[in-house]
């Protein structure tokens, strides 16, 4: 790894440390440990290629004109196999069902905790 791309490993070995754990501690198996390497691995890879967008931008200049960063082709396929990993040792996002729409108004409410319907009374 070149040096000026070493400020990702403390957060590597943090990604690492946490999906372990999420998956079961240290019981888990070792292919499941090697799973979440992947995309430990693909998680760094993905962030090398945000660092260099931010730092040369979405648009480059080429010797024809213009064009996409070259990493932005690649991005999608580094998160698509770190989500895929993730899913492979039982990590995956759990949906939280929809809010009613009473839950939904009461959170549009004035601010104190009212309603939108007490809220709009005027009172």
């Amino acid at each position: 790894m070149r040096q000026q791309d070493k400020w990702i490993l403390p957060t590597l070995r943090r990604y690492l440390d946490e999906a372990i754990e999420d998956a079961g501690g240290d019981d888990i198996s070792s292919g499941k440990k090697h799973t979440l390497e992947i995309a430990q691995m693909a998680c760094g890879c993905a962030m090398l290629v945000l660092s260099d967008i931010k730092e040369k931008g979405f648009v480059i200049t080429t010797p024809d004109g213009w064009d996409m960063h070259p990493g932005l082709k690649e991005l999608s396929r580094f998160l698509a196999l770190e989500l895929t990993a993730q899913r492979n040792v039982g990590l995956e996002r759990i949906k939280k069902p929809p809010k009613s729409l009473n839950e939904i108004l009461g959170e549009v409410g004035d601010g104190n905790g009212n309603g939108a319907s007490e809220g709009a009374s005027g009172q």
